[in-house]
């Protein structure tokens, strides 16, 4: 069983990236520390969580190789990976 949340395209959850950046936006506009972290550590494991959704959807645009390749390319993609991956496994250790 698959549990999809309303998201079952790399466009969908786009879109929640996008909804994820507006709440961290406002957050930091309120200078509320909570929802700055909060909204921080959904943007970043949205953002990070593309790659997979894409490398999983066949495309005749782009290949597996070109996702790593940007993401590997990206310093923000790699500074967002490392906060949702420390704040999914308490530490780095696979890198």
């Amino acid at each position: 069983m698959a549990l999809s949340l309303g998201i079952s395209s790399p466009t969908d959850l786009l879109g929640k990236v996008e909804r994820d950046l507006s709440e961290f936006e406002k957050a930091i506009a309120a200078q509320n520390e909570r929802r700055i972290g909060d909204s921080l550590y959904n943007f970043s494991v949205s953002v990070t969580s593309i790659k997979d959704w894409l490398k999983a959807q066949s495309s005749a645009s782009y290949t597996h190789a070109d996702v790593e390749a940007l993401v590997a390319g990206s310093a923000a993609l790699s500074s967002f990976r490392d906060i949702a991956n420390t704040n999914k496994h308490r530490f780095i250790t696979h890198y």
